[in-house]
């Protein structure tokens, strides 16, 4: 990274004023066009259930809409009503006054000065800010906890799926933003710093740092590729103690150079701490209010014991349930060995498409079910915040994952190849007819290349062919059933609509037929993709060059699909890129473990059929764990040992932060001068020294040195 280009803009960001962008001046000048911060899509069944009356579910129906429209008038916000796509919705338009607006930025900067985000006084730079000053994504968060806030924190409750017929909380896509976007990452190779702001200041910082690890994570894979394409041209060894320590190697130094790469992004954007600030879930049940014993404010209070107590309930459920999806992928595979390398016998080469049927129709499945446990144990363990509910669930999630991911070639490693003289007679010993030849690494290879090749083909299949094709295909069915009289088309401008606000209504109706975007999806599979490389490179070294390439296209190909395919994302502060780091960081550890366990294995020295292999196996794997640990510490001291101009920044705020309140009691250049009345002064020592201590500190100093001097020269002439 180019520090000295980032450092300007750096300093000046830590006012949180100098370094945003304006909006676009055709945003913001252009006063025939309509704006609205968030839609709120209303959803309700046309026709009531059969055990409930009309005019009972109609009553209901109205209330719940009175008292979300009444709701958000509360806290300020203006309100406009429009039909939706189809019968039985409505969509609410919310837009955030300007005098709402810089209350809600005055408590947002004294919380965050509070909070040790900002080091400059709440009122100093930002007070007199214009609206045109303040970035899109501060603007629309600030609305969004006007919307979601519990009621007692001054917001309107809203949450969608939980607040009666609320279905969706979205703001509305910036055309222009998003063309502009599309386009100019279309035609540039790497993404800059200027970039990142731009995302930043229009989608929040959650976005900004997932775009920020992605180009990172691009930018560092130059290394293993350049050296498994130079591996592969030169038909070198693979399974080697030299490229297993190097790809460990690189891993360490990747995730130390991004702690340092995501802590300097915090500094720049202005987010660090900014987890201190996080507001109160409006699902948190709480059982009591107390004081907090450091603000004196009144809080919320869940007891500890009964929070800990619900997380031991999770432990046991989260086990049993990891324990169950393993085995559903071990008998698929188990099946795929049996009927693809072991069986000859009767519609043997129908039978090898099996267990791709079993995988499609058993993991799927298991998977949801896991994931549907792991949010509902999720919600009884009752997180405060939504960041600790968000990274106490993505620790959940990832558990299944990773079994899908990496499981497979974990057997196919650790016990197919070295137990296959000994499965291969408890498979014979079966009535069937059976064949084997034997197999080695190159198996292992085999799966590992299917299973990148296609994770990374079906990933892009996807996100970026599937969601048009449905798009198109759902617009046709539309089309089709409304000619026939199957649905009424409500998608037509009212009277008085003039034509500014029928095309701003038909856009944000089809945004709302749109999905939420989930950064989880993202997230994961940039992460299983690190696991693969560090992991399973010294397999295929090919592998870091395929992941190079797909990010690549990744980098655009999610900028179009947020851009393009699902609704603008809510902006969210972050400081860094949250519990994906700790999972980045257990894989480099569990690299340790496979490439050290392949150097052994799958040596021409070594002897596969030995009883002693497995001992020795294990031997090298704990020799190279111990290593990973002496490596992570080395490492990551050299590079915390380099200075960093965000340390620096962050020094110079806080002494300067303390320079100011010097000055403030009455310092000068950093010093309190206190004038000592010099009477007042004398009074004190003759107080303080009277009795026998004044006796005994009674003298000048000549009196004292003389005394001293003569008790030397005895001592001196006594040796």
């Amino acid at each position: 990274m180019n520090t000295e280009r980032m450092q300007p803009a750096a300093e000046s960001a830590a006012n949180h004023v100098d370094n945003m962008l304006p909006l676009p001046k055709d945003k913001t000048a252009s006063e025939h066009r309509i704006q609205a911060d968030y839609v709120i899509l209303f959803k309700f069944a046309p026709k009531p259930v059969a055990s409930e009356s009309r005019e009972k579910y109609q009553q209901r129906v109205a209330t719940a809409f009175e008292n979300l429209c009444q709701s958000l008038d509360r806290v300020g916000l203006q309100v406009e009503v429009r039909p939706g796509n189809d019968n039985g919705e409505l969509l609410i338009f919310v837009l955030c006054p300007w005098n709402i607006l810089q209350k809600e930025l005055a408590k947002a900067r004294v919380d965050d000065w509070l909070a040790g985000v900002r080091s400059g006084d709440p009122d100093s730079s930002d007070s007199a800010a214009t609206q045109t000053e303040i970035p899109e994504a501060e603007r629309l968060r600030l609305v969004y906890n006007l919307l979601t806030l519990p009621t007692v924190d001054g917001g309107s409750n809203i949450i969608p799926g939980e607040t009666p017929f609320v279905d969706g909380l979205f703001c509305l896509h910036d055309t222009e933003f998003n063309d502009h976007w599309v386009k100019a990452w279309a035609t540039k190779y790497l993404i800059d710093d200027k970039d990142l702001l731009m995302i930043r200041n229009h989608f929040g910082e959650k976005i900004a740092f997932y775009f920020a690890y992605l180009q990172f994570y691009f930018l560092y894979l130059t290394i293993p590729a350049a050296v498994g394409v130079l591996i592969w041209i030169l038909n070198l060894p693979t399974f080697t103690v030299s490229w297993s320590l190097f790809m460990v190697t690189w891993s360490i130094f990747y995730t130390e150079m991004w702690k340092r790469r995501q802590f300097e992004l915090a500094v720049w954007w202005g987010t660090r701490n900014c987890s201190r600030t996080d507001k109160r879930r409006a699902a948190f049940e709480y059982e009591e209010v107390k004081k907090d014993p450091v603000t004196g404010e009144s809080v919320p209070y869940f007891p500890v014991w009964k929070k800990w107590a619900r997380r031991a309930v999770s432990i046991p459920v989260i086990a049993i349930s990891a324990i169950s999806l393993s085995v559903a992928i071990a008998c698929v595979f188990m099946s795929e060995v049996f009927l693809k390398e072991y069986y000859r016998g009767p519609f043997a080469q129908y039978l090898v498409f099996l267990p791709t049927i079993l995988y499609a129709a058993a993991v799927p499945q298991f998977s949801a079910a896991y994931v549907r446990m792991a949010k509902s144990l999720n919600k009884y363990e009752n997180h405060p915040t939504d960041s600790k509910y968000e990274y106490h669930f993505v620790q959940k999630i990832f558990v299944a994952n990773f079994l899908v991911s990496y499981m497979a070639l974990l057997l196919i490693e650790w016990v197919y190849i070295p137990f296959q003289d000994w499965i291969t007679p408890q498979v014979q010993r079966l009535s069937v007819q059976v064949k084997h030849d034997g197999v080695g690494p190159e198996r292992l290879k085999a799966q590992f290349i299917a299973l990148i090749l296609t994770g990374q083909i079906i990933n892009f299949f996807l996100e970026m062919v599937l969601p048009p094709v449905m798009r198109l295909v759902m617009s046709k069915v539309k089309q089709y059933t409304g000619k026939n009289g199957k649905e009424t088309d409500v998608r037509r401008p009212v009277a008085r609509d003039s034509p500014a606000e029928k095309d701003f209504l038909e856009s944000a109706r089809s945004q709302a037929a749109l999905e939420d975007y989930n950064i989880y999806t993202d997230y994961v599979e940039m992460v299983i993709q690190f696991g693969h490389v560090s992991c399973f490179s010294t397999v295929w070294p090919l592998a870091p060059l395929c992941a190079f390439i797909n990010d690549w296209i990744e980098l655009r190909g999610d900028a179009v699909k947020i851009c393009r395919y699902t609704r603008r994302p809510v902006p969210e502060r972050a400081e860094d890129i949250g519990p994906w780091m700790e999972n980045i960081t257990a894989l480099t550890w569990l690299a340790s473990l496979t490439t050290s366990s392949y150097a052994y294995l799958f040596h021409p020295s070594t002897d596969i059929h030995s009883p002693y292999t497995p001992a020795l196996t294990l031997c090298s794997v704990l020799l190279a764990e111990h290593v990973y640990f002496l490596l992570r510490a080395v490492i990551g001291t050299v590079v915390r040992s380099f200075p960093s101009w965000a340390q620096d920044m962050v020094k110079r705020d806080e002494y300067g932060l303390k320079q100011k309140w010097l000055q403030r009691l009455g310092g000068k250049d950093g010093l309190i001068k206190r004038e000592v009345n010099a009477q007042e002064a004398a009074e004190t020592e003759k107080a303080r020294f009277n009795g026998e201590s004044n006796a005994f500190w009674r003298g000048s100093i000549q009196e004292k040195v003389q005394k001293g001097m003569e008790l030397l020269n005895s001592e001196l002439k006594s040796q």
